[in-house]
């Protein structure tokens, strides 16, 4: 597979503080990569780095062969790098039809909003029923469906997801899962997912990074961290 994102040697942080140091991490086009690790390991950090939302102090964010390094984050949206943020993050007053269309603002989206509205449709036909429903209203599991759906309006080439699971019942955890392998299946679409369930984001991924303390512990096929009783016993929570 080629490499879609490659980051190099990202080291950022917020303010004076640093949070990421020397993190490489490669997606290949048309995988679904898992980055694991527990609470304040840098998780989001690193995605908030990959969209733009916060600068790198060092290292080089490449992107389909481009260095965007420097673009700001609505460009880096525009190229397809799209993030679905933890906590959802909808607008909790506005229509569900009224999130959808928010999120094809960008040039390509905006031309379309039809078709897109369809594909969420068919992946998410919950959101069809409840079209015209303040999305504040909805169930937890809808509402991320929902987030998630915001983010394939965008067109992305490249959608990261944070913390799919977060707050959900486990049942809807492993339906919000399947859907996000659906997705890659169906859509063909490189997905990079950072997940506070890792049995579940190493069960569906191909690749896997160990993120520890602002650094990149271990990586390999998701089986492998999935098999090392380090890992195990670190964030399955087997002792």
């Amino acid at each position: 597979m080629a490499t879609l994102l490659s980051v190099e040697k990202l080291h950022t942080g917020y303010g004076k503080i640093p949070v990421l140091w020397d993190v490489s991490i490669q997606v290949e086009k048309g995988s679904i990569t898992a980055l694991i690790g527990s609470n304040g390991a840098g998780k989001t950090t690193t995605l908030r780095a990959i969209v733009g939302i916060i600068p790198a102090w060092k290292g080089r964010i490449v992107f389909a062969g481009e260095d965007v390094t420097k673009l700001p984050s609505y460009r880096r949206v525009e190229r397809g790098i799209v993030l679905v943020p933890e906590g959802r993050d909808i607008f909790q007053q506005m229509t569900v039809y009224e999130n959808l269309l928010m999120s094809a603002y960008n040039q390509r989206a905006r031309q379309k909003i039809q078709e897109s509205l369809e594909r969420v449709f068919n992946i998410f036909p919950r959101l069809r029923e409840r079209l015209n429903q303040k999305a504040g209203t909805l169930s937890g599991g809808e509402q991320q469906m929902l987030a998630i759906a915001r983010g394939l309006m965008a067109l992305p080439r490249l959608l990261m997801i944070d913390e799919a699971s977060l707050g959900l019942a486990p049942k809807l955890a492993l339906e919000i899962m399947n859907l996000v392998k659906r997705i890659r299946d169906e859509e063909e679409l490189t997905i990079l997912i950072v997940e506070q369930n890792v049995h579940y984001a190493l069960n569906i991924a191909d690749y896997a990074y160990v993120l520890e303390t602002g650094r990149i512990r271990m990586e390999g096929p998701a089986k492998e961290p999935a098999e090392n009783p380090e890992i195990i016993k670190a964030y399955l929570g087997v002792q």
